[in-house]
């Protein structure tokens, strides 16, 4: 199997905090993994020096070669959002509106939804969306920050639809390196946060 990632004793200070202390690990193709921890334990961290983002302050964290990343922020933005659906997705790529509308009801965009504007989407919308958006280019290596934040119930299940979408389709076999979040990390995301709100509650 190829790597994925290599990350060799990867550590990153801000003033007296450290967000990630020599952190070593090979990810290899085809493993699912998901990053859970509270605020401020590292997770962004890692994720923008894995992008290039930031550097880190010794050690290396590399992608393997041929690895092609597509990332989703936890801020959703899309470049025009005056442009519908169907226009977003069609902004950038050649393809026939017919095979644009076909792809789309992939993820849930049925009909007329494809008309309409982005800047009237829900947070689930925009979501599925940009994953239609980054998984019909040739990526090979997906990754999600956080993508439940701010979610309600119904947005957070429209998303599990979405990413078992990645496994089920043909993509999976397109492209086999990808880090696919599945639901088992989703749902210990919800329970993360369900915890952390109780403690909240318990403090006031």
């Amino acid at each position: 199997m190829s790597e994925v990632v290599k990350c060799e004793n990867l550590t990153k200070r801000y003033g007296g905090l450290t967000a990630l202390d020599q952190v070593s690990f090979t990810l290899e193709s085809g493993r699912i993994i998901g990053l859970l921890g509270p605020n401020g334990s590292g997770k962004t961290t890692f994720l923008k020096m894995l992008l290039g983002e930031e550097a880190p302050d010794k050690g290396t964290v590399e992608l393997g070669a041929n690895v092609k990343v597509g990332y989703l922020p936890q801020v959703i933005t899309f470049d025009n959002e005056e442009y519908t659906v169907i226009q977003a997705f069609r902004d950038d790529i050649s393809i026939l509106e017919g095979q644009a509308r076909e792809y789309l009801s992939k993820f849930m965009f049925f009909g007329n939804s494809v008309f309409k504007k982005v800047k009237a989407l829900s947070g689930g919308e925009r979501i599925r969306l940009k994953l239609s958006m980054l998984l019909y280019e040739d990526i090979n290596l997906l990754i999600l920050d956080e993508p439940t934040n701010h979610l309600d119930i119904d947005s957070i299940e429209t998303l599990e639809e979405a990413l078992e979408f990645i496994e089920d389709d043909e993509l999976v076999e397109i492209t086999p390196d990808a880090i696919r979040l599945r639901k088992k990390y989703l749902k210990e995301h919800e329970r993360l946060q369900y915890n952390k709100q109780r403690q909240r509650a318990a403090i006031k």
